[in-house]
């Protein structure tokens, strides 16, 4: 293992193969599995602020109640996928701004999404696409096979956010008496319980102070173990949600406007309960009931 320049492992220090050497930050060059790289200090750890208690809620409400609240999930979907990649992409402005900006994109997002329902499906899969990609980037392309750059992640992030997002999108419409096991409930429960656990796993994490960036983990000397435990808990409290929406809270409708009343014995011609005649004319000026 690379030690760091006082001769003492650091889980801490970034690795980066030779194509992406930062040379302005580097502290130390190693040779690591015949491979020529600099040691560069990591960030200092995420802190707890007022927007992890915001994602906190939300994650709690998606993972308990995401069935039984659709329209509102589609919102939050919506906003969480704006937000979060518009602050990725605004990474080099100042925190307020970046928030600012990720908020104002993520309430049109969201908008469009409760607005466009096929869209707002499509998100919420899209969504939990991403969540798994990091979870596969971090338990086993970094901490397995030890790859040191983000471009598996976002292959993965293409191909499961894509896929599930096409998937929940084709397989949605559903009685609302159908069993939680029927393929388009299990979807709809699974991508809001695996959404909300990742959400909330994460809030935690940033509040004790060793959660891992996503985008940093691959380029870590070595994954730490508290983020194997995070992503633990992340899979077991994931389950519990899909548990509780499965066997308590999916008794409505999700909210798919034309699939409301679809278990509604159908309705017959409307008959009105008097039945005017000749001998009996309608009440009032004739012409007012035309």
């Amino acid at each position: 293992m690379a030690i760091n320049p006082e001769g003492k492992h650091n889980k801490e220090y970034f690795w980066y193969y030779p194509a992406s050497l930062n040379m302005t930050n580097c502290t130390n060059f190693q040779n690591f599995t015949n491979m020529t790289g600099c040691l560069v200090p990591a960030p200092p750890p995420s802190q707890w602020n007022f927007t992890d208690i915001f994602w906190l809620f939300i994650g709690i409400f998606l993972a308990s109640l995401g069935y039984r609240f659709y329209k509102p999930s589609l919102f939050l979907g919506g906003f969480t996928l704006g937000s979060v990649f518009t602050c990725v992409l605004c990474g080099d402005f100042t925190g307020v701004l970046r928030y600012l900006i990720g908020t104002m994109v993520g309430l049109v997002v969201g908008g469009i999404a409760l607005y466009l329902y096929p869209f707002g499906i499509f998100v919420l899969g899209f969504n939990w696409g991403v969540c798994l990609a990091f979870l596969l980037n971090g338990l086993f392309i970094a901490a397995v096979f030890g790859a040191h750059s983000n471009t598996a992640l976002w292959v993965l992030i293409t191909l499961l956010g894509g896929g599930l997002a096409c998937l929940v999108l084709l397989v949605h419409r559903h009685k609302e008496s159908a069993s939680p096991w029927s393929a388009p409930k299990f979807l709809i429960i699974s991508k809001t319980s695996w959404v909300g656990a990742y959400l909330i796993m994460r809030a935690i994490g940033r509040f004790m102070g060793d959660y891992p960036y996503e985008l940093h983990i691959t380029h870590m000397l070595e994954v730490p173990d508290s983020y194997l435990i995070y992503a633990g808990l992340t899979i077991l409290l994931a389950l519990i949600g899909t548990f509780v929406q499965m066997t308590f809270t999916h008794w409505d409708h999700c909210g798919c406007p034309d699939r409301r009343n679809a278990d509604k014995e159908p309705q017959t011609a409307y008959q009105p309960a008097y039945q005017p005649s000749e001998t009996q004319p309608l009440m009032g000026k004739p012409e007012n009931h035309a």
